[in-house]
């Protein structure tokens, strides 16, 4: 740690190789290399440890102090990954290699990455994760330690559906199950539900159908596909001779038909035809004014 020194003597009948280890006055790899009776094996350094609390090791053995990485040591990534074979975890439970390259040292440095999570789409829903930390909706990104596996669930608004996701993630289904070992970024598109909603002509009169939002105008055009939760107001016309005697369907009133689109609806429109006069039968009497002219 640089605050003082302790020595000890090995008693070996061959050389000591050193390879990837913190040796503190030894000039490290390819310097003026301690000598004696260890041989340089490559990868060694000297230089301050950066512990997060150092001993003295005059005060060694103590279970004083935090022998942890601080940022920036140069023990980080500075070890060998052969040696950690079959080793999954530091002495605190976290994954022994963050960062790609094992840490010199009981405890590995733990680096994080953020997750970023952004929603689109005409549609809405969320996205959460496991582990928690996002909620999506309100919290969208979230830092994970080096190689955490991140699972992502999309849940849907009523009215609206799940197309997919982007970024890193790409499918169109299921969970996206991103493992962190950079930044990374994922969209999750949600859209918004559309139903049909078809209009039919009944009666033995003539008339015709017009929609308010436009998309209807039967006679010709019938049915047209709608926005969830759009509200439809629907406007019948008799014909000349022709009267307009209600609805049928989702509507049942006389007047204009109102329609919520948040499932496939259809109406039914009922004209008649008028009743023209009946002439009279049979034989009648007419009168004429009778007119004399003088001459």
């Amino acid at each position: 740690s640089g605050t003082g020194t302790i020595t000890a003597n090995i008693t070996n009948s061959s050389s000591i190789t050193l390879t990837h280890s913190l040796v503190q006055g030894s000039g490290g790899s390819g310097g003026s290399w301690i000598g004696g009776s260890f041989v340089d094996g490559g990868g060694n350094i000297d230089s301050d440890p950066l512990f997060v609390e150092p001993v003295d090791p005059t005060g060694a053995p103590t279970t004083g102090g935090d022998l942890r990485l601080g940022a920036g040591s140069p023990a980080i990534n500075a070890g060998d990954n052969q040696y950690v074979t079959g080793v999954p975890t530091d002495l605190d439970g976290n994954p022994r290699i963050s960062g790609g390259t094992v840490d010199m040292g009981a405890y590995e440095f733990q680096f994080f990455y953020t997750l970023t999570v952004s929603l689109a789409g005409s549609g809405a829903g969320s996205v959460s994760s496991a582990p928690a930390g996002i909620d999506c909706g309100t919290d969208c990104d979230e830092s994970y330690v080096d190689g955490t596996l991140v699972t992502l669930t999309a849940s849907t608004d009523t009215g609206s559906s799940f197309s997919g996701w982007s970024g890193a993630c790409t499918n169109t289904s299921g969970d996206c199950l991103v493992t962190m070992s950079e930044a990374k970024s994922v969209t999750a598109t949600f859209t918004l539900n559309q139903y049909l909603l078809s209009v039919s002509l009944a009666g033995d009169g003539n008339g015709s159908v017009t929609s308010d939002p436009t998309g209807i105008d039967c006679g010709t055009d019938c049915s047209e596909s709608y926005d969830y939760g759009t509200l439809v107001t629907l406007t019948a016309s008799a014909d000349t001779g022709s009267s307009f005697s209600g609805w049928s369907g989702a509507c049942t009133n006389t007047s204009d038909c109102t329609v919520t689109m948040n499932a496939p609806r259809e109406v039914s429109a009922t004209f008649e035809a008028e009743e023209l006069p009946i002439p009279p039968t049979g034989s009648f009497e007419v009168f004429l004014p009778l007119m004399q002219l003088n001459h």
